[in-house]
């Protein structure tokens, strides 16, 4: 259907191509919705697909995809329009000063989903980078809490829009459950060692009931076990993922209760397995208190013992089965279809009312 207004050009500049999922759901997803309502939409990775093959499978991270990004991103940047939608920030790991040519006579808005400034407090001529291109943007998105009152203190213009996922892909979706009992965990090697430091909690499950351990994620996760759990590893396919999720019975997000970055994460795997209709056992932490509806979508736990006896209440196949239930209602406050007219709301007020004003060195 064609929009009332016509949408303008739009430049959008993730950090990976589709197989990184921040940038495939905050942008790739968002881009399709705008060219099918007729607006122009170019997408332009800074890192691309090869580059997290070789990183999920290795985990080592190529110094050369790094300059082969800042060489790319120039030259898209001279056919790019004015409107920019850009995840975290143009040039990583290059100082503010570098991205100040390329955004004084453009409107920019900065797309986040993580507290990424974290990574560059230890580094002089970074430390403040993110701060600056917030202070100088269009407007901010920010997909959680923690980062809408971070990006509030620099930038009168900024939404919270959550990850999230399509629904209508979901919905298409009806395997049969697995014939064991299983748990599952969905992430990248990047975040695998959130489920390796909840072994504890684990193994405080395992002596609760029997259950195999799904693990989806990048190939050399296998290599890094969890000693006492009975684990099958398989790797991340979009093709695959729904249907894994939803032949599972029990979604997990363990994240440590005291790590600032964990803080900041935004509960993306919570909102999958609502989606999914799994109920879920989350750590009591950051955004995940605002996705999981506590004793309604699941449960929210702190020690090794709130996990065991979340775990317990849930191998009740007439709790599993009112939960699944409350995720498919809770599943549309936190899809695609509910979030993208605000998306597209915020897009085109922002740009209509952004003077290029210019960069504040």
């Amino acid at each position: 259907m064609k929009p009332e207004i016509s949408l303008p050009q739009l430049d959008m500049f993730p950090r990976y191509a589709e197989l990184g999922a921040s940038s495939r759901l905050r942008f790739y997803q968002y881009a399709a919705k705008w060219a099918a309502e007729g607006g122009t939409v170019a997408v332009h990775p800074f890192f691309g697909s090869d580059y997290l093959s070789a990183l999920y499978r290795t985990g080592r991270k190529s110094p050369s995809a790094l300059t082969g990004g800042w060489f790319r991103r120039l030259g898209e940047l001279k056919r790019a329009g004015r409107n920019l939608l850009i995840e975290y920030e143009l040039f990583p790991f290059l100082p503010f000063i570098f991205e100040y040519s390329f955004l004084k006579r453009r409107s920019f808005i900065l797309n986040f989903d993580d507290a990424v400034y974290l990574k560059y407090s230890g580094i002089p001529f970074l430390r403040n980078k993110y701060d600056r291109l917030i202070k100088n943007a269009s407007g901010v998105i920010c997909a959680n809490d923690l980062l809408l009152e971070w990006a509030r203190r620099l930038n009168n213009n900024v939404i919270k829009l959550p990850t999230v996922v399509n629904l209508a892909s979901y919905r298409k979706v009806v395997p049969e459950k697995f014939s064991r009992l299983t748990v599952v965990w969905i992430g990248s090697p990047a975040t695998y060692n959130y489920l390796l430091n909840a072994h504890e909690h684990l193994l405080a499950m395992r002596a609760v009931a029997d259950f195999e351990l799904l693990v989806i994620g990048g190939e050399p996760l296998p290599e890094h076990p969890l000693s006492g759990i009975d684990v099958r590893y398989e790797k991340w396919s979009e093709s695959t993922e729904i249907e894994l999720l939803k032949s599972s019975h029990i979604g997990i997000m363990p994240l440590p209760e005291h790590d600032r970055f964990a803080r900041g994460k935004s509960a993306f795997k919570l909102i999958q397995y609502c989606a999914a209709e799994i109920p879920a056992i989350a750590s009591d932490v950051g955004e995940n208190r605002n996705v999981l509806a506590d004793g309604i979508t699941g449960f929210l736990a702190n020690t090794p013992a709130d996990w065991a006896a979340a775990f317990r209440e849930l191998t009740s196949l007439h709790l599993r089965k009112e939960f699944s239930h409350n995720c498919r209602d809770r599943a549309e406050e936190f899809s695609l279809e509910h979030y993208y007219p605000q998306f597209r709301e915020f897009i085109l007020r922002t740009f209509a009312s952004s003077d290029c004003k210019g960069i504040n060195l």
